[in-house]
């Protein structure tokens, strides 16, 4: 069989999940009623709050991975997002296995793939009675690194380091990395877009309104010759000068109250 015969099956095979309207990460249904994000957990997720009062007012913060990842309902998302994503006479593609962890700067997703594919010996004319090939097997890990951060309010998520390995040399392997898992519209596109839709919800205003929820304009009194309801106004304004890393630790949060 020719490389380039080769290429054409696996296009067909891969591919063809975004035209069938088959995800490699599931839409969730239109139909069902929208889920707000659980905050009023995450604020009592929030730890290490602190204010300093100096040239400049700083609060910082940090919400542990647990609380950020029920935020997000990325375990959720990884959950629904495993099985069988496409099944033809001719393929079957399974993602299986999917787990994560938050990195510096970002979150990384692992996870297993498994490409089956067939074809055609001879089809009778007279009663269509179809003879297959046996499965040819291919199969597989890979890891998928997601940048993500909060600069000044806005939210900032987008692809970076990834990396697939091969456990054997089936029939389709040639463009399998780059179409199962790289290719555009296909798994980590998709992915991308379900974090980035999560994050948007845990914006500069949300934590903003967290901070204060959690004692901060109180707190702020404390250290300021001001009262709560200007401290209060105060956190809000801010909400465009907060900045927010990731780290194995959780999600830092920095907001620069007054300069």
């Amino acid at each position: 069989m020719s490389i380039n015969f080769r290429r054409s099956l696996v296009l067909i095979a891969l591919t063809s999940t975004m035209s069938t309207g088959c995800s490699l990460i599931p839409n969730f249904s239109k139909n069902e009623p929208p889920q707000k994000n659980n905050f009023a957990s995450i604020n009592q997720c929030i730890q290490n709050f602190e204010i300093r009062i100096g040239s400049q007012w700083l609060a910082t913060a940090t919400i542990p991975p647990n609380c950020l990842e029920q935020n997000l309902r990325i375990k959720e998302l990884l959950q629904k997002s495993q099985g069988r994503v496409k099944d033809t006479k001719f393929n079957r593609v399974d993602v299986s296995n999917l787990t994560g962890t938050f990195i510096n700067d970002g979150y990384r997703v692992n996870g297993d793939w498994k490409l089956q594919h067939r074809e055609v010996i001879f089809k009778n004319p007279i009663n269509d009675h179809t003879n297959y090939t046996p499965w040819s097997d291919d199969t597989g890990n890979f890891s998928q690194e997601i940048f993500m951060r909060i600069d000044n309010g806005t939210i900032v998520v987008q692809a970076t380091n990834h990396s697939l390995s091969r456990d054997k040399q089936g029939l389709i392997r040639d463009l399998l990395g780059d179409f199962l898992v790289y290719g555009n519209g296909n798994f980590r596109d998709q992915l991308v877009a379900q974090v980035r839709d999560g994050l948007n919800a845990l914006n500069g205003a949300a934590i903003a309104d967290m901070l204060i929820e959690n004692g901060a304009a109180k707190q702020l009194t404390t250290k300021a010759p001001i009262n709560e309801q200007q401290a209060t106004i105060l956190i809000n304004n801010a909400s465009k000068r907060i900045n927010a890393r990731i780290s194995p630790k959780g999600l830092d949060i920095s907001l620069t109250l007054k300069s």
